[in-house]
This record gives C-alpha cells, structure tokens and sequence, in this order.
C-alpha cells in the first residue's frame, strides 16, 4: 500500500474553512436557508431579523446539544431521533453588531409582596388559566392561603374579584404575605429533573403609550374576553401573576442570572412534574441597573401573556396610569432568547370539518405511512423526520408522515425562512381547503398539546381530520418571529410552566 505523503500544514487549515463555507451558504438539499442565500441575505439588509440577529454558523456552543434536549423528551441520547432536537444548521443564530431597532423598554425594580409563612413555596399554584375545576379544589383543601384562593376563587363565593381583594387585604393585615422593605429584581429558576435549567428575571415592564413596538406579540391570540382580567385587575390593584417574555438578547442577561442565581434563594417550589421553582432576589441598586441597561435597547416577544398584556396596556390607558407607577407596568418574566433551559413543544390540531385529502396532498413533497397505534408514537415518528414535516390523520387514509415544501405557500407568509411546519399547515394547506385564521376562534379547529388525546379523538370519529406538529427549536422561534410576524395561533407551547403565587405587586407599589 502507497504511503499517504502528510499535507503541509497551510494545506491542513485552509481546506476545512473552504469546506465550511460551502456548507454555510445557499439553498440546503432539505430545503433550508443558509447564511448566503438571497431570502436571507435580503432579510438581513432590510433589518428583519429585528435587534442585531443575523444569520450564521458560529455559535451552536450556546445552544443546548440534540443529546440534552432528546433527553429530557425521553428520547435516546445518540439514536436517529435524537437529530431532530438539534437546532437546524440553517438557522444557527448570532449577535450581530448591526443597527439595532429603536427600542425604549422600560424595567423597573419593585417591593414584591411575598409569603412568609413557614414553607412558602407549598402555597404557590399554576397559572390560573391552567387550572380546571377539580384542580381548584385540591388546592383550596390544601390551604386556606394557598395562592389559587386569589386566582381561582370558588364559584359559590361573593363577587369573585372583590373576595380575592378582600382576602388579599387579610393576608396583609395578619402578616401571612408582606412587602419587601425595598424595591428589587427577582431572578428565577426552574429547574427540571433532567438537570435542564431556564432562567428568567421577575421585573415590572413598562406597558404605556409606545410599549407595543417593545412588547410584540408572537403569535395571532383566539379571542377571549378581557373584561373579567380587566375588572379582576381594577377591584384588586395587584399584579398576581406574571407574564412571559423572551428577550432578545447577546447572552448578557442569562450571564447576569447565572451570577444571580447561583445560591440563596428566597423560596422554593416543587411542581407536580418533579420541576423546582427557586425565587432569588436582587436589590442592589448598581446592578438593578446592569439589569435594566442591558434589557434597554432590547425587545421582547411575548411569549405567553398575550390577554395579560392587552389587560394591563387597557388599565394603563383607561385610568391614564403616568410613567413609573406600578399601574403603568406589567409584572413579567423576561428570559433570554438564547437560554439553553428553553423548550418549545406542539399544539396539535383537530379539525371538525371534512377536508379533500387529494386536495392537501398536492402541497405535499412526498408521504409516509406510520404503522403505529397511539398518539405519543406518531408525535415522535413526526418529530424523528426530516424537516419541515408533520404528521395527517384525514379521511380514510392512515395516519402519515407529510414532508412539506418550504419554498412553497404565499410570498407574504410569516417566519418564510424559518419554515414552521405549524405556518405551512395555516398558510399552505388549510388555505387551499379555504380555512382562515378566522376558524381558529369559530370551532373549525381544536387544540390538543397531548398527541394521545387527539389520536384517541381521530380514531374515535369524533375528528374528521387531524394534525400532529413537531417540536420548535428556539433558534427557528427567533428567525420565525424577530421580524415582528406573528404566527398562527397556538404555534408554540413553552414548557416548563412558571408557577404564580413566589412574588408579586402592588399598584401602590414605589418602583426603581
């Protein structure tokens, strides 16, 4: 056998970067966009990507690996589909030191009213909206105090807001909740069983005049009543529960959380998923305003809060709250875009309509039947395939494996370059059997997060038509929605859950 000669040295470093930058630029063979094609080229020229992101391949270090994130979906570190929790190489995203967008997000520092009881964090509860009816009353059996009491009185008590505003004034009057002395930031820590870990800061967001350029929505909202948020807020003058914004952000604030949340926590919180909340706090005025410095020319996508948000934007507006008072500001939990703890997971649809399978499957690159029998394995057969792919139950067909063409569907489709599978269904094949965003609210379609409920629903005939998306990764999120387009709605579903009920504020509040 010929004897291999060894590479000169500036042969051996030049030939990998030649080899990288073909593979950083145009059009991928799965359909993807890389660094140097024109859509994105032109997105980065117009200033799409909105604060400084733009497209490039040097920072997959910041992001967690496919392995974590396969893990901690009880998937196999190291099998085939463990690939599909890897954030596409298309859409590998960097701090870029481009013209910024004109930001003027306002953070303030506040006394947050806390428990102090003996175990402060068994009183903590879910979201309100995540709590059904037989939840609430294991909750309310678990304490007269527990947090629920305010957020989901009992439908047989007086008034529902004016018993939360009178048992919150007892609490205060007899010492199980109080203030703190000074104003402060609250760094905040969920951390799952996995070891995975989101942090987030507790702040007050100002949400006057010009807070919607600030605060964008991320996703179109079903229509719900605002009134009873609305007169819950007015009858209470406390901000109970936070809202959830992603930032986006060069990695500065998950640093400064790192540093803040390293140890001495206020109160802790075990969720029914096995996750632990941890409360820390911060009132050091000099690095309050680290915080607020470098969250000052950022904005944020409003993650989870969009009525939360409207409501305080309306009391701001209808009582004409001035500048730097509580009223004019939204309790939040701003995490970083580029948080390694972030996970975004389905919402899958159900239509109640029949659809032309023929008719939808002329949008469809190539189909793949799925010989399983439950909803949980379909949802992984989905996420294991090549994007952008999703899986159609319709008709008499089977249930497959779609794989979609992300080139495809309207010139002004929203996050094109992203190539969401939950767009292409909205933009792409649900508008070819003439469905709107409009039948999001009318009961055309139904959400499910759990696979196995919609599965059972379809097989049933109780559903004509069902649809299974897969997982979002943070770094398709951020290119999808940078921009300001809004999603379809129910796009994304961030997990874990925040808990209600470790901090919140007065109206009377004096802010820093």
């Amino acid at each position: 056998m010929r004897e291999r000669r060894p590479r000169a040295p500036s042969q051996a470093r030049r030939r990998p970067r030649r080899r990288r930058r073909r593979q950083a630029t145009g059009r991928r063979a799965d359909g993807s966009i890389g660094k140097g094609s024109l859509a994105s080229r032109h997105r980065i020229a117009r200033g799409g990507l909105g604060a400084g992101w733009r497209l490039g391949a040097a920072t997959k270090a910041r992001w967690p690996s496919a392995d974590m994130l396969a893990g901690r979906r009880g998937v196999v570190p190291g099998s085939p589909r463990a690939h599909r929790f890897a954030p596409p190489p298309a859409i590998r995203l960097r701090w870029a030191d481009l013209p910024k967008r004109a930001s003027t997000m306002k953070i303030y520092a506040f006394p947050g009213i806390r428990y102090r009881t003996a175990e402060p964090g068994s009183l903590a509860a879910p979201p309100f909206d995540q709590i059904g009816e037989r939840l609430r009353i294991q909750l309310h059996a678990a304490s007269p105090h527990h947090f629920s009491h305010l957020t989901r009185p009992a439908p047989d008590s007086e008034d529902a807001h004016q018993h939360a505003r009178r048992l919150h004034e007892e609490w205060l009057a007899s010492g199980v909740v109080a203030a703190d002395p000074t104003p402060a930031v609250y760094p905040y820590a969920i951390e799952e069983r996995s070891g995975n870990r989101r942090l987030g800061l507790i702040a007050l967001v100002g949400v006057g005049p010009g807070s919607e350029a600030d605060l964008r929505p991320h996703e179109h909202t079903v229509d719900k009543p605002l009134a009873d948020r609305l007169a819950l807020l007015e009858a209470t003058a406390v901000d109970l529960e936070p809202v959830f914004y992603l930032a986006e952000d060069d990695g500065s604030l998950e640093a400064l959380l790192q540093a803040d949340a390293a140890s001495g926590e206020l109160v802790e919180h075990r969720d029914p998923h096995g996750n632990r909340h941890r409360l820390y706090r911060v009132d050091d005025p000099a690095r309050i305003e680290r915080y607020r410095s470098t969250l000052a020319e950022r904005t944020a996508a409003i993650a989870d809060g969009h009525h939360r948000t409207k409501v305080a934007q309306m009391f701001a507006r209808k009582h004409s709250v001035p500048e730097g008072r509580a009223g004019s500001a939204k309790m939040a939990v701003i995490t970083s875009i580029t948080s390694r703890g972030l996970q975004i997971d389905p919402i899958h649809r159900g239509i109640t309509r029949e659809l032309d399978p023929e008719l939808l499957r002329q949008h469809v690159v190539s189909a793949t039947p799925f010989e399983g029998d439950d909803g949980a394995a379909f949802a992984a057969a989905v996420d294991a395939a090549q994007p952008p792919s999703l899986g159609a139950w319709i008709g008499d067909r089977g249930p497959e494996i779609w794989r979609l063409d992300p080139s495809a569907g309207p010139s002004d489709m929203p996050g094109r370059e992203a190539a969401l599978p939950a767009v292409l269904l909205q933009y792409q094949l649900l508008a070819a059997c003439g469905l709107t965003l409009a039948n999001a609210s009318d009961g055309t379609l139904v959400y499910r997060s759990d696979p196995d409920e919609l599965w059972q629903e379809r097989r049933g005939g109780e559903l004509p038509a069902a649809f299974f998306l897969p997982t979002m990764s943070p770094e398709a999120f951020a290119l999808a929605t940078s921009g300001g387009d809004v999603l379809p709605p129910k796009s994304t579903r961030f997990l874990p859950k925040q808990v209600s009920g470790l901090v919140w504020c007065s109206h009377d509040a004096e802010l820093a």
